[in-house]
């Protein structure tokens, strides 16, 4: 059964604020002086639209479509559009492995997504995604990062911070992940090469761009 974020999601961005700050906006938004020039970007579980708003203000030419399961992150994703920006936006209310589109992306973006899944799912459904960019398309993916080890002071805080935050979407949300699952070697065998990656130094966060090779 699909996790269900609709009960979430009217204190999500609270929530997110609480224990992060700006933070993990700061790191949707590392990538994206990248997509000045974007023609089609695909959000994948964009959730409450903050990553939306901002494309949306620095491309003027931009159509983005939105692949989101909840109805109620979509409800709060279309409230961050403005009218004049209507017709650039496709909402897709679905989860990511209903979605079959014709057309190619110059980008994919994936934030806070991949960490709602467990290995074997991640296998399933990122190389069909790989499949909808363009030859020389980008994935920018943003997500938590598992420390390497539970050991010295900010890492164990980053270890307990995480087992706190996927004790509580498990009870709130029904998602079947225990831990982060890092996608790089999945993502290689995708034919997916990472050009940029970063990773902040406080919080258990990291962004990676990815150009797929053909």
């Amino acid at each position: 059964m699909p996790a269900d974020f609709n009960k979430i999601s009217p204190f999500y961005t609270l929530l997110e604020k609480m224990l992060f700050g700006d933070r993990l906006q700061a790191y949707r938004c590392n990538f994206l002086n990248h997509m000045h020039e974007a023609e089609r970007v695909l959000l994948v579980g964009e959730g409450t639209g903050c990553f939306l708003r901002e494309l949306l203000a620095t491309n003027s030419k931009v159509r983005i479509t939105v692949v989101e399961i909840s109805k109620e992150m979509v409800v709060q994703a279309k409230s961050k559009v403005k009218f004049d920006d209507i017709k650039r936006v496709f909402f897709h209310q679905m989860p990511l492995s209903d979605f079959v589109s014709t057309e190619s992306y110059d980008f994919i973006c994936t934030f806070f997504f991949w960490d709602c899944f467990e290995e074997k799912q991640i296998k399933s459904m990122l190389p069909d995604l790989v499949a909808n960019l363009d030859s020389e398309g980008k994935l920018v993916n943003v997500d938590f990062a598992e420390p390497s080890y539970p050991y010295g002071n900010l890492h164990l805080l980053s270890f307990l911070l995480l087992r706190m935050l996927y004790g509580f979407f498990r009870l709130a949300t029904g998602i079947s992940a225990l831990s982060v699952v890092e996608i790089d070697g999945i993502a290689k065998q995708s034919n997916l090469e990472i050009e940029n990656y970063t990773e902040d130094k406080i919080f258990p966060i990291k962004g990676q761009l990815f150009r797929r090779i053909i």
